[in-house]
């Protein structure tokens, strides 16, 4: 049976340049790709193969763009461009398609750490970690790897619990939350790994804590003015100023995160209950909101007037082939607060978090029992929500009373 494995070089070409014409990328990206691959086809010639190997790829990257560059904090865009072509060809022998991609590519989980990290992935899964966490755990460990690796050191093996305390230590300019979270993943990482015997000492214990004398950030509040000034920056005449006005209304009406967003699909719109429905990407938790008017009327004039024609799942996509699921909904937001030049204090956060943190005190300002915003925000613990309380502290007093019932 013939499979894209068994295509010659100049097959998977041909299969490649027929996928990206259906995906319909721009002619000029599809040009530039070509002209990657017609290099690698030589070179591959050059030493005397008519198959893809990734190898041979990885070699060529080395050899004529020196790629990847551990010293280079961000290639250009056409040694990106030369590397991408070859990855859609890798794509396409191993899996028949053009598989997503994280934005940033994770270059140093390079083939000597990748066994510890699929050990950790399928732990994580055993602990019903949410894949969109993993994802962002992986990320934590590539960063972690690329230390290492201007380190000398390059395995498992050779990490020593003077190498993570320097590591860590480094982590010290971080937000805290950040921090917690990197050390979070250091430390199951390394029980993970021990546990499956990559290595002979549970080096969980190696990973230094870190204190934070200064008290972190927390997220910008934007009054109704501000939110008005950011709805009113956006194009709602152009197919994507209208995506992004219905990702807006979303995250400023009913306060979802940003990965909620991103992974929101048709079937999540339940318009005859008048509900969207989804399990949260944080928690697991089935969450199910109403679909107020203005998110509702954005929804659909977006559906109707500017999403492009695709198959994807997804209800927002990007508008550039493929048309995948958006990658970030806080770029958005960051977009157009610099479009309505509303100020963003260098104190503060200024993301999907902070409109999250906006809906969550305009309705403590509207006196909503603090357990009906915790089940908007879809947090598990009314914890969660008080961390969102600091700057109201009449009202955050009288929810608490509330919560905790009185002596009267």
């Amino acid at each position: 049976m013939l499979t894209t494995q068994n295509l010659t070089l100049q097959e998977l070409i041909a299969l490649a340049e027929a996928n990206v014409r259906k995906l319909n990328y721009a002619p000029d990206g599809l040009r530039k790709m070509q002209t990657t691959w017609r290099q690698f086809e030589k070179y591959s010639n050059s030493h005397g193969r008519d198959t893809f190997d990734d190898e041979l790829a990885a070699s060529f990257l080395k050899e004529r763009y020196n790629y990847p560059d551990p010293f280079v904090i961000r290639h250009s865009s056409h040694v990106n461009g030369k590397a991408n072509a070859l990855r859609k060809l890798s794509d396409l022998q191993m899996h028949g398609r053009f598989l997503s991609r994280f934005k940033k590519q994770l270059l140093y989980i390079t083939p000597e750490f990748r066994p510890s990290v699929d050990v950790f992935v399928a732990y994580c899964r055993k602990k019903n970690i949410v894949e969109d966490s993993i994802r962002r755990h992986q990320k934590k460990l590539n960063d972690f790897f690329e230390h290492l690796l201007l380190h000398g050191i390059s395995r498992p093996e050779q990490i020593t619990a003077a190498a993570i305390s320097e590591y860590v230590t480094s982590l010290a300019g971080y937000a805290m939350k950040t921090a917690e979270g990197i050390i979070f993943v250091l430390r199951h990482y390394f029980r993970a790994i021990f546990y499956a015997e990559i290595l002979s000492e549970d080096l969980s214990d190696a990973v230094p804590k870190l204190h934070f004398p200064k008290p972190d950030k927390i997220p910008a509040v934007w009054d109704s003015k501000n939110v008005e000034m950011l709805l009113s920056a956006v194009d709602r005449g152009s197919p994507i100023g209208k995506r992004d006005y219905a990702i807006l209304q979303i995250v400023i009406s009913l306060g979802l995160r940003d990965g909620d967003v991103r992974e929101l699909k048709f079937e999540n719109m339940k318009w005859s209950a008048n509900r969207i429905e989804f399990v949260q990407s944080k928690t697991s938790q089935t969450q199910s909101l109403p679909i107020l008017p203005e998110v509702g009327n954005a929804i659909i004039d977006y559906l109707k007037n500017g999403r492009p024609a695709s198959d994807s799942p997804f209800l927002f996509i990007k508008h550039t082939a493929p048309y995948d699921g958006i990658q970030k909904a806080g770029n958005i937001v960051t977009k157009y607060l610099r479009l309505a030049k509303i100020p963003i204090p260098s104190d503060r956060r200024h993301g999907v978090h902070s409109l999250r943190h906006s809906l969550a005190n305009r309705l403590l300002a509207q006196e909503v029992p603090l357990n009906l915003i915790a089940g908007i925000l879809g947090h598990t613990t009314m914890n969660s929500t008080k961390a969102y309380m600091h700057l109201d502290i009449q009202n955050l007093r009288r929810c608490a009373l509330e919560v905790g019932g009185s002596d009267d």
